[in-house]
């Protein structure tokens, strides 16, 4: 009997300064674990996304674009589901609806003060309750749900979670702890996590073993310097991979090359977003020839009086990153942020929509239905990407990373009664709120349309929870979760 080779998942791919990212799982690195040679089971992973916007603009409740008009499976794709459909992957999201916050000048367990802004994301993502008076705040007083989980299925990983936003700027009143959503314990003490917004900065944090998201000029420039290097980070490493290349079989062999070539793919886009490398009229060598993108800017600035910097461009880099992570297991759990907490920011500059409306908060109360269900369309279709990428890698048994994934995608607000003024179908409303939730963790079901009427969002958050590995249905000071979704 010929003998397993010794190659394990913790071989990396050495980046520059550091060692950073592992191989994907193989066949080889799992087998002996079960009986017969038996390839053992894929890990779980777990992300969690926010989107700061209502789910419909003021008086369109009607509208409304994300919860599906019947129950169960088989549902038809509601307008601000559509990218999800196009990914194909429509049928991996399960959606809760009909779900409430409640709401009190003194916030009840889980609850929030009279206004929305600022006041819904302790509630759903910590189960934690927000403060007294008329303005309040909900920033999470307990661990949020990724940090909760990343206990659970990533204990003693070198980068048990990741935090990346997709929205780059405040744009309005700054940034500060409107634009975190990831909690964690440390030392007794509650401690938020900035989370990366530079997609070169995540970059040179995967590949180099840097750790800071606050970019200086110093970074940037530092990071413009990884990227352009003579030899890419698979140059440095390929005499690792031939090394092991005749010790795998033909699948394996198969999973290797994937991998390096979505790594080799990752790296040249991220060469056509440095200005340093993509300058205007100078082909590229990517592929045949590298075409100058429509922002070149990895980074671009905060431009006075539109509120876009290339948040595409950035969804893109991150989605890659998280996949990637999630593929070779770097990485079982991401904070993936969308927009900040009361979204100020624009739509690209081909968006159609009245350019008289900077941005898709003031869609929200001044915009069309229409218009606002397709500014939320655009947002869930960036999260869609990530789906996409995670489902598209498959495991060693076959299945796909998506399978063995939950991520839950929650908004701001529904539509309904406003607290803060007493107005009827208005974006800033807790009532009618709807979160979805992507992936096939621990069988999780898939597809499904549950309405929850009056439950707490924290309840399908913790469903997901449930899904990998959370033994308990209590998170902060909400308890409960959604059973239909469970097996």
């Amino acid at each position: 009997m010929s003998r397993v080779p010794n190659v394990t998942r913790r071989t990396l791919l050495r980046g520059v300064g550091a060692a950073a990212l592992g191989l994907p799982p193989l066949e080889i690195m799992l087998r002996g674990r079960t009986a017969q040679g038996a390839v053992g089971a894929p890990p779980m992973r777990f992300c969690m996304s926010w989107i700061g916007n209502a789910l419909s603009s003021d008086g369109n409740g009607a509208l409304e674009g994300t919860t599906p008009k019947s129950t169960g499976t088989g549902w038809a794709v509601p307008r601000s589901l559509k990218g999800l459909a196009d990914f194909g992957i429509a049928n991996y999201v399960s959606v809760v609806s009909g779900l409430t916050i409640p709401w009190n000048v003194n916030p009840p367990p889980g609850g929030k003060g009279l206004l929305v802004h600022f006041n819904t994301m302790g509630p759903q993502i910590a189960g934690t309750r927000g403060g007294a008076g008329a303005l309040g705040t909900s920033n999470p007083k307990g661990p949020t749900a990724d940090q909760i989980v990343a206990d659970i299925i990533a204990p003693g990983m070198l980068t048990p979670t990741l935090a990346y936003r997709m929205q780059a700027y405040g744009y309005v009143g700054g940034d500060g702890g409107n634009g975190r959503q990831s909690y964690r314990t440390d030392k007794g003490a509650l401690v938020g996590i900035d989370p990366f917004a530079s997609p070169k900065l995540a970059y040179q944090s995967m590949f180099s073993g840097a750790s800071t998201p606050n970019a200086t000029p110093a970074d940037i420039a530092k990071t413009s310097m990884l990227l352009r290097q003579k030899k890419s980070i698979l140059d440095l490493v390929i005499g690792d991979l031939n090394s092991i290349r005749n010790k795998l079989g033909a699948a394996d062999q198969i999973r290797v090359q994937r991998h390096a070539d979505q790594v080799r793919d990752l790296e040249l886009r991220l060469d056509k977003m440095d200005p340093a490398v993509a300058q205007p009229g100078v082909a590229q060598p990517v592929g045949a020839k590298c075409k100058k993108p429509a922002d070149p800017g990895a980074d671009p600035a905060r431009t006075a009086g539109y509120a876009y910097s290339g948040e595409e461009q950035r969804a893109d880099v991150f989605s890659d990153l998280i996949a990637l992570a999630f593929a070779c297991d770097q990485s079982r759990v991401a904070s993936y942020m969308i927009t900040h907490m009361k979204c100020w920011m624009g739509l690209p500059p081909n968006f159609p929509y009245p350019r008289n409306l900077p941005d898709i908060h003031q869609m929200s109360h001044e915009g069309s239905g229409m218009a606002y269900i397709d500014a939320i369309q655009y947002l869930v279709t960036q999260w869609g990407k990530m789906l996409k990428k995670i489902h598209d890698i498959t495991e060693v048994d076959g299945s796909n990373v998506l399978d063995h994934t939950a991520a839950v995608l929650v908004f701001e607000a529904g539509h309904g009664y406003d607290s803060e003024t007493g107005g009827s179908d208005h974006a800033h409303s807790t009532e009618n709120m709807a979160i979805l939730i992507a992936g096939g963790a621990g069988g999780l079901k898939k597809g499904t349309h549950v309405k929850a009427t009056g439950k707490h969002p924290a309840n399908a958050v913790i469903t997901a929870m449930n899904a990998v590995g959370f033994k308990g249905t209590t998170m902060g000071e909400v308890t409960g979760n959604i059973p239909e979704l469970l097996p």
